[in-house]
C-alpha cells in the first residue's frame, strides 16, 4: 500500500502540472479568438486543418491522441464563441 500512495503522489503531482499548462493554454486561445475577432475572421473559419495536423504527428500514444484531440475540439468550440 505504501508504494500504491506514493505512486498516487506522483500522479497527483502530474495532474497539478497539467492543469497549469491547461490554463495557459486557455489564456493563448483566448488571444488568438481576440485577435481573430479584431480582424473580423469568419468564425466558421476557426479550424487550421494544416496546425491540427502537424500537432497530431507529433503525438506518439494512443492515449495521447485521445486527449490532444479533445483539446483541439474544445480550442475550437471556445474561438467560435464570440
Amino acid at each position: 500500500m505504501k508504494e500504491l500512495t506514493k505512486i498516487r503522489k506522483e500522479i497527483d503531482k502530474t495532474d497539478e502540472l497539467i492543469k497549469e499548462l491547461l490554463k495557459d493554454r486557455l489564456i493563448s486561445i483566448e488571444k488568438i479568438k481576440l485577435l481573430k475577432q479584431s480582424k473580423e475572421w469568419p468564425k466558421s473559419d476557426v479550424q487550421d486543418k494544416k496546425r491540427e495536423k502537424e500537432i497530431m504527428e507529433n503525438i506518439e500514444t494512443d492515449f495521447e491522441k485521445k486527449i490532444f484531440k479533445k483539446i483541439l475540439s474544445e480550442s475550437r468550440k471556445i474561438q467560435k464563441e464570440r
